[in-house]
């Protein structure tokens, strides 16, 4: 196992020659130099990466151990422990807010060094992973496209996430003040839906259940939701509220509408085809076609009515004797050429 570097910020020489020897006698690696300026403590630290911060509260320079601490967290995350021989309440208050993870009050002893040491390495491991972990389920939760939420026992907002600003035209500041703003912004053909919704879902304990419906944005646009959500509980067993995802599928609703248009089209088109090929009463001497509601129309009339087709008239050969005669149709067309 790899030995921890520890950076010494001390402006008495002595003090840092004691501290480094100490520090190596326990095992621990030293930072070849003990800086003595608060100023350069940071540097230092970029430069030489040590796993904590040894710091003495009272520093020659412009820079005090306080503020060359706060510099080292807001910039490195290390952990900091601060040396002082000064125990008054002022300079306490003014150390604590850098959050620092301990103090050796000098002159400092080797059993107190290694326990304040081995305590503040652990805790700064722990604080490292929970940082990470924090910022992995953040980096999820912020960036994602759908709107995220989580709900306590007693429905207040205990995370809205930045994407209801783009799915509904409020910031989430405006759920977290009012956990009932977003059944306000429920379609009102809706919210009846909704609520039977929500009350079945809160009786179906661990069930994931969803629903589409409508919501009015800020900007008085209606948006189409798909609404998923899912109680959650502890380890224990113990209920925390629930999660929600919400999705804008408003393209998906409009193009689903467009192609039910379609549908019915085409199935009022096979539907007329159907009758087409139906039994249809024709009359045996005038030919016309009785439809539906009992009328009786020309054949030309219902073919134009229920098919795609058009006529041009003329007359069939036979006919033309029929009306006319074999001479008369003859000396007609002599007449005319």
């Amino acid at each position: 196992m790899t030995a921890s570097k520890i950076m010494i910020v001390e402006d008495e020489t002595i003090v840092g020659m004691d501290l480094t020897h100490k520090l190596e006698r326990l095992g621990y690696l030293v930072a070849p130099e003990v800086i003595r300026y608060g100023g350069k403590a940071l540097g230092a630290a970029e430069k030489h990466q040590p796993d904590l911060v040894l710091m003495d509260i009272r520093l020659k320079g412009d820079t005090d151990g306080i503020e060359a601490a706060c510099h080292i967290r807001e910039n490195l995350g290390l952990p900091v422990v601060f040396l002082t021989a000064y125990t008054d309440d002022t300079t306490l208050f003014k150390a604590k807010k850098t959050e620092p993870f301990g103090y050796l009050k000098k002159p400092v002893r080797a059993e107190d060094l290694k326990i304040v040491l081995e305590m503040t390495l652990y805790k700064a491991a722990i604080d490292k992973q929970l940082r990470e972990s924090e910022l992995r389920f953040r980096t999820v939760a912020e960036f994602t496209h759908d709107w995220e939420t989580w709900t306590g026992p007693g429905g207040d907002y205990l995370y809205s996430s930045p994407s209801c600003l783009r799915i509904t035209g409020y910031s989430g500041d405006a759920f977290t003040r009012d956990p009932s703003f977003f059944a306000n912004i429920i379609y009102p053909d809706d919210r009846k839906r909704f609520e039977r919704f929500s009350s079945r879902h809160l009786q179906e304990s661990r069930k994931a259940t969803s629903l589409e419906f409508r919501i009015i944005r800020k900007d008085g646009e209606i948006r189409w939701i798909d609404h998923v959500c899912q109680p959650v509980f502890d380890s224990g067993g113990r209920y925390l509220g629930q999660r929600a995802s919400s999705r804008d599928i408003t393209k998906r609703k409009l193009l689903e509408c467009r192609l039910s248009h379609k549908v019915e089209e085409l199935q009022e088109a096979l539907d007329s085809i159907k009758t087409l090929k139906g039994l249809i009463p024709i009359c045996s001497h005038c030919k016309n076609i009785r439809d539906d509601h009992g009328y009786w129309n020309y054949l030309e009339s219902y073919l134009q009515t229920h098919a795609d087709v058009t006529f041009s008239h003329s007359l069939c050969p036979s006919c033309m004797d029929d009306l006319y005669g074999e001479e008369d149709w003859y000396q007609n067309i002599k007449t005319k050429f």
